[in-house]
């Protein structure tokens, strides 16, 4: 199954506002550490579609992104 390019614009539209969200969540004061957890595991989620839809059309994903998605996952890991 191909991946259309308008699927790819929608994933992409969907990391772009999660990222926003999580730069919200680091400016706000105090900082909510639950808030901030759900900001990076819904980037985390949005960067996994993209790179998957990325893949399934035989696309590079570009290495921020995989380090992105790494640290992020990094951080999601209980005692870190």
């Amino acid at each position: 199954m191909e991946t259309t390019a308008g699927s790819l614009r929608h994933l992409l539209t969907e990391v772009v506002a999660a990222r926003g969200a999580l730069h919200r969540q680091r400016r706000r004061m105090p900082v909510v550490r639950l808030d901030l957890g759900a900001a990076q595991d819904r980037l985390a989620q949005a960067l996994r579609a993209y790179e998957h839809a990325l893949r399934a059309d035989g696309a590079p994903v570009p290495y921020r992104l995989r380090d992105e998605l790494r640290l992020l996952e990094a951080l999601a890991e209980p005692g870190v």
